[in-house]
């Protein structure tokens, strides 16, 4: 199951809103950038990423 649009948007608010970009939280998480990016632009399944999906929100 994909995550919904609202999913998506609200956790690139969340990074908006924290000033945190995405390549940042991903080095400092131990994840892949573009794994993210493609995640959060509804092309991967959150899932995919380590098995976190939404969790880290």
């Amino acid at each position: 199951m994909r995550p919904s649009e609202q999913a998506l948007y609200a956790v690139k608010d969340k990074f908006y809103d924290e000033g945190i970009s995405v390549m940042d939280w991903a080095r400092a998480h131990g994840f892949d950038a573009h794994l993210i990016y493609r995640t959060l632009s509804g092309r991967s399944r959150a899932t995919e990423v380590k098995g976190i999906g939404l969790r880290w929100l």
